[in-house]
């Protein structure tokens, strides 16, 4: 699946597209240790894992953060539940706060897809 996103660079009058390569991958999972889901989500819950890229590097950087931006606006952003969930949500929105025990969602920086 390819989305395109417009994005605004540096000035609003020069805008341009980004495609984002999006990448959905269901897995179970047993052993939340290797995650890093809020202490409330335990059990065997199926997640998804989507896969992104950007063409430009530190897109979502602030300061010593490379994920800030990207972390913030997520935050809150409202979400769809009873599709075949496993997981209970306190609110139906995006936890990314890392140190909430309902966070239920999470970003890894890679180098590579």
């Amino acid at each position: 699946m390819i989305i395109s996103v417009m994005v605004c660079p540096e000035s609003p009058s020069s805008p341009s597209i980004l495609e984002v390569v999006v990448m959905f991958s269901p897995i179970s999972i047993k052993d939340q240790f290797l995650y890093s889901f809020g202490s409330n989500h335990t059990g065997n819950q199926t997640i998804w894992i989507v896969k992104f890229a950007t063409e430009y590097k530190g897109a979502w950087a602030n300061n010593a953060d490379p994920l800030y931006h990207l972390v913030q606006d997520c935050q809150g952003v409202s979400i769809t539940t009873g599709i075949d969930d496993t997981a209970t949500f306190a609110l139906d929105v995006f936890d990314t706060d890392s140190t909430s025990n309902d966070m239920n969602l999470y970003f890894v920086r890679n180098d590579e897809l």
